[in-house]
């Protein structure tokens, strides 16, 4: 675990908390294995910060209070997340059935699986209680990511806003599923104002050479191209912590690009792109490795910019992997053929 002198970050996520279940084959394995983890970009973000260390991370929503809502709390509080703010609602259903890695006719019991996906829901983010769990969290609150539009996220988002707080969203969510949500709350609120200290302790800048931040001790992602395909921005950063930005968004952005705040949308995206990397943590904190996150997260453009939705090109780089390619060579292949979707190819 990495030491620092500097306290730990504080961040929120707020999101949609599956339990997915995921079938993969097993070399030499006649019948493929089902494994259940919790699923959603902001439950697989929050596990890879906590094994990267240095960060106290929360995590918000409702789960259902069940079998598959017990994992999923067992589950974080096993990575060192903490659930104050998890909320399980009697009769609420969180087992998703996520079957759409890739198609796999030669899979025994798909067509079963896939009918079961289309009859379950998902706990929703509108049932989100706050309270004094809220109350006693914000002061202490460095960071907060929604992965969710409903109306206690948007109190939440109003008042950590209000309260000076870092603010990112995962804008993919618009695009993919035609929502407004996190435009509509950016017309609600102030233009969001980063925290420039926190954000170069963050980054390793210039401001920050002791090294006693969440990434010092990985100087490639000090310049990583990260990619957020649903809304076409490109952020570069630099081993300065500038940043640098082309934009080809498909929609209107209120107040134009700069409005977001560029630190906000370099938080976001890396926190939407360290939830799309499920390898990062599917092996536990053991096997959550400097090199490993090094070329992942130095790379992350090529599985952000790879198609318009985070199941396929998760799906897509475990199907390569499956094959027997290096995780070097799957990134390289996602890029060189990024202009088509997992499915096409």
């Amino acid at each position: 675990m990495f030491e620092s002198a500097s306290p730990p970050l504080v961040i929120l996520g707020v999101g949609i908390i599956p339990l997915d279940c995921l079938y993969y084959h097993e070399p030499g394995a006649s019948e493929p294995i089902l494994q259940e983890v919790p699923g959603g970009t902001i439950t697989n973000a929050l596990c890879a910060l906590a094994a990267l260390g240095n960060c106290e991370p929360s995590l918000v929503g409702v789960v259902g209070d069940d079998d598959a809502g017990n994992r999923i709390v067992n589950h974080c509080k096993n990575f060192g997340i903490r659930t104050d703010g998890l909320r399980q609602k009697p009769h609420g259903v969180t087992r998703h059935l996520r079957i759409d890695l890739f198609p796999r006719p030669d899979v025994p019991g798909e067509q079963k699986v896939l009918r079961e996906f289309e009859e379950r829901c998902i706990a929703s983010p509108r049932d989100i209680k706050l309270g004094a769990w809220w109350r006693n969290a914000l002061p202490k609150l460095d960071w907060l990511h929604c992965d969710a539009t409903a109306k206690p996220v948007q109190t939440m988002v109003q008042q950590a806003v209000s309260a000076g707080k870092i603010i990112s969203f995962d804008f993919g969510r618009t695009a993919r599923w035609g929502m407004k949500g996190p435009l509509e709350i950016l017309q609600h609120v102030a233009v969001l104002k980063t925290n420039r200290h926190l954000l170069s302790q963050l980054l390793g800048s210039a401001e920050s050479e002791d090294g006693a931040c969440l990434f010092g001790r990985f100087p490639a992602l000090r310049v990583a191209l990260i990619t957020d395909a649903a809304n076409g921005m490109e952020l570069l950063w630099k081993s300065n912590a500038t940043i640098q930005r082309t934009t080809r968004a498909p929609y209107p952005v209120p107040g134009g690009a700069d409005a977001l705040g560029a630190g906000d949308a370099a938080l976001g995206m890396l926190i939407h792109c360290l939830g799309m990397t499920r390898e990062l943590w599917w092996n536990g904190n053991a096997g959550f490795t400097e090199t490993f996150a090094t070329e992942i997260l130095s790379q992350v453009s090529a599985i952000s910019a790879l198609c318009c939705t985070h199941r396929s090109a998760c799906g897509y780089l475990l199907h390569l992997r499956e094959q027997g390619k290096s995780l070097l060579d799957a990134l390289a292949e996602i890029r060189k053929n990024s202009h088509r979707t997992a499915y096409e190819k």
